[in-house]
């Protein structure tokens, strides 16, 4: 369930009866408070960055510069947001997870595709 903060911001929370629990298919429904600790369950988080998950055998065009985000509104907030590809033997925990370290890069002032840019067209500039 998602819902606005009074600060403007957009806050998850899973219902209490299903909030410790995960299903991968192929292992069936797991207890994350079980397997790695009551603090790795949170009764609620910020939601910062939306992540789709495009299903295998779909062909779309990927961004592969990322000098902007696209974005979208959830509970009346727009979050800026991608979507990622979900292949067969790719780990999409671990993409996610990058684009979340990423998102956290740039809201403190850091993007890569943005200095590579400004790098590229400076040195374009020079010749």
């Amino acid at each position: 369930m998602l819902e606005r903060t009074p600060a403007g911001e957009v806050v998850g929370r899973a219902l209490e009866r299903i909030r410790d629990h995960v299903e991968i298919r192929g292992l069936g429904i797991l207890s994350i408070r079980d397997l790695f600790g009551p603090e790795a369950v949170l009764e609620q988080a910020r939601v910062d960055l939306v992540c789709h998950l495009d299903p295998p055998g779909r062909w779309r065009e990927y961004d592969r510069v990322g000098l902007e985000r696209p974005s979208e509104r959830l509970a009346g907030v727009e979050l800026p947001s991608l979507t990622l590809p979900a292949r067969p033997g790719g780990n999409i925990a671990t993409v996610v997870e990058v684009a979340a370290r990423e998102h956290r890069l740039r809201a403190a002032g850091v993007n890569a595709a943005a200095r590579l840019d400004a790098s590229l067209r400076e040195e374009m500039g020079r010749s």
